[in-house]
């Protein structure tokens, strides 16, 4: 298609850009929430379930033995792998292209940072699961000696009055 433009009375041929052609700025506002879908927070948050599930079992009186971890953890990857075909489904209808295959959620990290990198790539946005997961892995370890540690206070408090 070719549009005519007048600049004092002298025309001018210039051939108009595709339709389907929007820019960077243009993509992340057509496609604003395109890259996250409540699949891959759940793969993200999987271990947080995880501890969350074992805690509400030794509270509630049950014994978290090996066994019982050895079991979530397979109940979580294949849990996983469903999770990634949903939402790589979901993705590939809001018109993202280039995905990771679902089988890479038997690695989460690899599957998350994949995810964030192709979806990034294409809109501009979506690496936030992978960083949340990473943030987990950060978090647990620093409340694990908060908790640790506060608890032996409160010991302490304790047997000295």
């Amino acid at each position: 298609m070719v549009e005519r433009w007048e600049f004092d009375d002298a025309h001018r041929e210039v051939a108009s850009p595709p339709a389907t052609t929007p820019t960077p700025g243009e993509r992340s506002r057509t496609r604003a929430g395109a890259a996250t879908t409540p699949w891959v927070w759940l793969i993200a948050g999987s271990p947080t379930l995880q501890i969350g599930f074992h805690v509400a079992v030794a509270l509630l009186g049950g014994v978290v033995n090996w066994r019982a971890i050895y079991a979530l953890a397979a109940v979580s990857l294949i849990a996983n792998v469903f999770l990634a075909n949903a939402d790589v489904s979901v993705l590939r209808t809001r018109g993202l292209t280039a995905l990771p295959s679902k089988y890479w959620a038997l690695l989460a990290p690899v599957y998350l940072a994949l995810r964030g990198s192709r979806a990034f790539n294409q809109i501009g946005r979506g690496t936030g699961p992978f960083w949340f997961f990473i943030a987990q892995f950060v978090a647990f370890p620093i409340l694990w000696v908060v908790v640790s540690l506060w608890g032996g206070a409160i010991g302490m408090l304790g047997a000295a009055s």
